[in-house]
């Protein structure tokens, strides 16, 4: 028999989510309908086609951080433990352990990513070396304290040099500063690295994947 499917007011109701448009919405339910009991789905695309959905929702959410992908296509709904609780003798693990793998949970119960790479002392050293000699190339622009948030003018900067939409970068830095609070931003990341230049380094990866496109057309702020 299938799982209940649950989803929580604490985030459904939320501004976040009820700012975006009803399709998006609706893409989010489905996906939550249709996630394995670890909040896995392995077929977004096919949901996406057979709800009617278009590809801006999906960005639109990957964006917002309601969902999380993976370079294999798989996503995971990132609140997914907040929305659900499946009794012990009645859940079943994900088939994606490779993906579940490289998340951790923060202590709201929300999923995060980790790092892929994790720097032994002397890998570490070579890091700080390479980084010393390219800090003309995205030096950050005023904190010298690496984990100070970026500024507006910083994220602004960004929006303008990478040509993505303001709300995906804001909420990509958010995600930096999801792990910065857990204290795993300390943990995966060389010390030399900054908020800004970790977040250009992962809105650079997100356009190379398809993840998000130059200025999509969803909720544009003009700057």
């Amino acid at each position: 028999m299938a799982q209940r499917r649950l989803f929580s007011l604490s985030i459904v109701d939320s501004d976040a989510f009820l700012d975006m448009p009803t399709s998006a919405q609706n893409l989010y339910f489905h996906f939550g309908m249709r996630a394995d009991d670890d909040g896995f789905v392995g077929n977004p695309k096919k949901i996406l086609k057979i709800t009617g959905g278009a590809d801006d929702d999906l960005r639109l959410l990957f964006a917002k951080r309601f969902i999380l992908p993976f370079e294999n296509g798989v996503i995971v709904i990132k609140h997914w433990r907040i929305h659900n609780t499946i009794r012990k003798d009645r859940y079943i693990e994900t088939k994606y352990l490779e993906e579940k793998s490289l998340l951790s949970i923060k202590s709201n119960g929300a999923y995060t990513e980790k790092t892929k790479w994790q720097p032994d002392g002397n890998q570490m050293a070579t890091q700080v070396k390479l980084s010393k000699d390219k800090l003309s190339i995205d030096i950050h622009l005023s904190s010298k304290n690496s984990l100070t948030p970026c500024t507006e003018d910083e994220l602004i900067k960004v929006r303008k040099d990478l040509e993505i939409n303001i709300d995906y970068v804001k909420n990509k830095h958010g995600g930096i500063m999801d792990l910065i609070e857990s204290g795993e931003f300390q943990e995966r990341y060389p010390k030399n690295k900054t908020v800004y230049n970790t977040l250009r380094q992962w809105l650079r990866s997100d356009l190379q994947k398809g993840y998000v496109k130059k200025e999509s057309k969803f909720k544009i702020t003009p700057y």
